[in-house]
């Protein structure tokens, strides 16, 4: 709301290169921290594990959103990693939520332990191909740089 009723003083205007520099650096903040934690993924707790997740997200839709100022091939085969690794974590945290709910419901339904034992069984499997997912990621061409 303070940005919206700023003037233009609070505004300095960025050459092109310099508007490049600055998503190019955050780029690279975003992916580093990524593929850092990604590479120990399968040991990090649950709720880091959403937390790479998160910032997954966000250089995704970072990269879609600034894709006019980077080499379309690069980009267009660099995305394509991001997006297996997104859907990766995705299907793991979707497991996790479910097996906490399964485990939330088996007090009044004792049935649900069945569920909830099966899908906590499966996290250590989902989150080495999660970790495998941002290794691959990790040795990809950024196309920033």
């Amino acid at each position: 709301l303070a940005l919206a009723h700023a003037g233009p003083e609070r505004f300095t205007p960025l050459t092109p290169a310099a508007a490049r520099k600055l998503v190019a650096e955050r780029l690279d903040a975003l992916h580093g921290h990524v593929t850092r934690d990604g590479r120990r993924f399968d040991k990090l707790a649950l709720a880091d594990q959403h937390r790479v997740r998160k910032r997954l997200k966000r250089l995704r839709y970072l990269a879609e959103m600034t894709a006019p100022l980077w080499p379309r091939t690069a980009l267009r085969a660099y995305l394509k990693r991001l997006t297996l690794a997104q859907e990766t974590l995705g299907l793991h945290n979707d497991m996790a939520v479910a097996a906490s709910a399964f485990r939330d419901d088996a007090a009044a339904h004792p049935d649900a332990w069945f569920a909830a034992g099966f899908l906590q069984a499966q996290l250590p499997k989902t989150a080495r191909c999660a970790r495998k997912a941002l290794v691959r990621l990790a040795d990809a061409h950024t196309c920033w740089t």
